[in-house]
C-alpha cells in the first residue's frame, strides 16, 4: 500500500518536471519487483515476505498508481502492470453474484470474512 502512494505521488512530480522522480519510481518499482511481487498469485505483498491474508486495496492503489504513470510517459510497461490488478479485480476481487468487492483473502485468493466494497 505505502509504495503505491510513493508511485502515485512520484508521477505527479514527473508530471510537474521534478528531475529526481523517474529515477527514485524506477527504483521504488524495482523494490516492489524484488521484494513485494507475489508472482504465485499474480499480486503484491503488503511486506517482504509476506504474511498469509491478501488484501485488495493495495492492488487498487497499485492499479491507480501505474495508470498515472502511463498518462505521464505513455509506456505500455505501465499498463501491462495495471492489467494484472485489473485480472485480479475480475477473478479474485469481485463476486458476481451477490455485486459486492472482497477486501481480505487467504493465500489462494479465497474471501476471508470482513469488510467488503473497498472500491465503491
Amino acid at each position: 500500500y505505502d509504495h503505491s502512494c510513493v508511485l502515485l505521488a512520484l508521477a505527479h512530480a514527473h508530471r510537474c518536471g521534478h528531475p529526481e522522480a523517474l529515477r527514485l519510481a524506477d527504483e521504488t518499482l524495482d523494490f516492489i519487483d524484488t521484494h513485494l511481487e507475489d508472482a504465485s498469485l499474480n499480486g503484491f505483498l503488503e511486506t517482504p515476505g509476506g504474511k498469509a491474508v491478501r488484501n485488495s486495496n493495495p492492488h487498487m492503489h497499485m492499479l491507480e498508481a501505474f495508470l498515472a504513470w502511463y498518462n505521464v510517459t505513455g509506456e505500455r510497461s505501465y499498463l501491462r502492470r495495471a492489467a494484472r490488478g485489473i485480472d485480479l479485480f475480475r477473478c479474485h476481487f469481485f463476486d458476481a453474484e451477490s455485486w459486492t468487492l472482497g477486501e481480505r483473502f487467504d493465500p489462494d485468493w479465497q474471501p476471508l470474512p470482513g469488510t467488503d466494497g473497498q472500491w465503491t
